[in-house]
């Protein structure tokens, strides 16, 4: 019984993205807020180390990336589901992945 308390308790996994000073950073969207549900709206999203994003979500759902840099990430936002006003935006790169809760309002 103690060696399968002791197993339960360790992570068998390594980290997908070990360095997290490599992980993308938002820092600011623009527009921060937007009119309607419909989607195809253009928003850009400021931050750091934001080259080689390979998928933006906005409010669980992916976006169209429109053109990135490494400062920048110009997006097309999906068209959204009825929900919350406050939506996540998430960033993947091939270096890590961020999360910034109540980014984007409608």
């Amino acid at each position: 019984m103690i060696l399968l308390l002791l197993a339960c308790g360790s992570n068998p996994y390594p980290e997908y993205w070990p360095d997290k000073s490599d992980y993308p950073v938002i820092k600011a969207l623009e527009p921060a807020r937007i009119a309607s549900r419909v989607g195809g709206q253009l928003v850009t999203i400021e931050g750091l180390k934001l080259s080689n994003a390979t998928t933006v979500t906005v409010g669980g759902r992916n976006a169209k990336i429109v053109s990135v840099d490494e400062h920048a990430i110009q997006i097309r936002v999906p068209p959204l589901p009825a929900g919350p006003n406050d939506l996540a935006v998430g960033v993947v790169t091939g270096r890590g992945v961020v999360t910034q809760e109540a980014a984007l309002s409608i």
